[in-house]
């Protein structure tokens, strides 16, 4: 016999999402709005926008399904305000039949986006992501050069997961330096600024704010699927982390964080 809940925040609808981190059941309209508002705290939370900041929301090869999510979201949230928004596409969406750029365009309901495609290669590598994740900060780097945009901001779509998955791959590899690159929003040396406003979003939330946006036709990616971690031992583990108990999850991004501001001068030293 199948037991039908009843949406703990609205208390009328059918819930058909359940939230582990807060136990929550919840129905379709009250999922979105606690999705976005959820998002709406962290960049308030970490000060990572302004009215008039330029936004690029950097579309990932590897993850193009939590880049559309992020692109959506911010579209919605940043509607009422006065920032402009960019899509950074790389030309290897180009190759098959992805559809990518007119699934963006779509988006546009929400608020305008405008579509940069560099012409700057961008390579798939078959590699860790730390590696991965510094050439696509060199790519971005690069790809930003000929535009003259100020007051911006580069808005990256990993998850809490995915970045937790990086702390812990950094911390047992000794790579202290580059710890910076898991904090809310971080520089890098040429005065990029980088922002994760899903710092504290997990990914079948964004899968599932897509699908009820009719946004689940990009399911391929031209990279290969979730940035090759998926068979990584260290993935798995924060995976089960993530079912079982996910303040453990939080627990891991908040010491880093902790870590980091208290101790920087150790850790670059």
């Amino acid at each position: 016999m199948i037991t039908i809940f009843t949406c703990t925040t609205c208390k009328r609808r059918k819930a058909v999402f359940f939230r582990r981190a807060s136990g929550e059941k919840l129905c379709p309209n009250c999922f979105i709005k606690g999705f976005l508002r959820s998002i709406q705290k962290t960049i308030s939370k970490y000060e990572m926008l302004t009215p008039w900041d330029n936004i690029v929301v950097f579309f990932d090869p590897y993850i193009p399904y939590l880049s559309i999510g992020l692109m959506l979201a911010l579209g919605i949230i940043e509607s009422k305000f006065n920032t402009k928004m960019y899509a950074l596409v790389p030309s290897t969406f180009n190759k098959g039949n992805l559809k990518v750029l007119d699934e963006i365009k779509s988006l546009s309901k929400y608020k305008e986006v405008n579509i940069l495609t560099p012409n700057v290669e961008f390579k798939c590598l078959n590699d860790n992501f730390i590696k991965i994740f510094q050439e696509i900060l060199k790519y971005i780097s690069s790809s930003l050069k000929v535009y003259n945009l100020k007051n911006l901001k580069v808005a990256l779509p990993y998850t809490i997961e995915l970045l937790t998955y990086a702390h812990l791959s950094l911390w047992l590899n000794n790579m202290y330096k580059l710890l910076k690159f898991i904090l809310p929003k971080f520089n890098t040396d040429d005065g990029t600024e980088y922002i994760y406003p899903f710092y504290g979003t997990f990914s079948n939330e964004i899968l599932y704010f897509n699908y009820l946006n009719k946004v689940y036709r990009i399911h391929l990616s031209p990279c290969g699927r979730l940035i090759n971690v998926q068979g990584d031992a260290i993935y798995q583990m924060v995976n089960d982390v993530a079912l079982h108990n996910i303040e453990l999850l939080y627990a891991n991004l908040i010491a880093a964080k902790e870590l980091l501001e208290s101790n920087s001068h150790t850790i670059s030293s």
